[in-house]
C-alpha cells in the first residue's frame, strides 16, 4: 500500500489534541512529493529524530489507544524491542568522539536492517541474527 502525502505532515510540535503516528510496515512505501513552496519545506522539516522516534513508538501507540499496553519501555507493557549493533555499521560511521545519544540519532535517521541483531514482538524472540 502506498501513501502519497498532499500536506506537509502534522507533528506533535505544531497540533494540540490532536494524535499523530507514523509507521513503516514492511511493503509500504512513502512517498512524499517535492515541496511546492519554502512554507511546506519549514513544516516539513519540524520532524527531527526525536519526534520520528516518538512517533514510532509512544504516539503509534496512544494514536491506537494502546498507550496502557505498548509504547514505551515498562514494566508490564508488551515488550517490543530491537537489538541494534553500530560497531561495524555500514549505514553511517561512528568516531570515538560520538556520544551514545549522537550514535542513537544515527541509527534513527541512517540505520537499517545491518544495523538490526535481534528483533523481539511481545517479549518473544522473533528474529536473531548470528554475528
Amino acid at each position: 500500500m502506498s501513501h502519497y502525502a498532499t500536506e506537509p505532515t502534522p507533528t506533535r510540535q505544531n497540533l494540540t489534541g490532536v494524535v499523530t503516528a507514523a509507521s513503516a510496515e514492511p511493503g509500504d512505501s512513502f512517498c512524499i512529493p517535492a515541496p511546492e513552496s519554502r512554507k511546506e519545506t519549514q513544516a516539513a522539516n519540524l520532524l527531527d529524530w526525536k519526534g520520528a522516534f516518538w512517533l514510532a513508538t509512544v504516539g503509534g501507540a496512544q494514536a491506537l489507544g494502546l498507550e496502557k499496553t505498548c509504547g514505551t519501555l515498562e514494566v508490564g507493557k508488551s515488550f517490543d524491542a530491537l537489538r541494534v549493533d553500530t560497531r561495524n555499521a555500514a549505514a553511517f560511521d561512528v568516531f570515538p568522539a560520538d556520544t551514545p545519544m549522537d550514535i542513537f540519532q544515527k541509527f534513527v535517521n541512517l540505520g537499517d536492517d545491518r544495523n538490526i541483531k535481534a528483533v523481539w514482538v511481545g517479549g518473544k524472540l522473533v528474529h536473531h541474527k548470528v554475528s
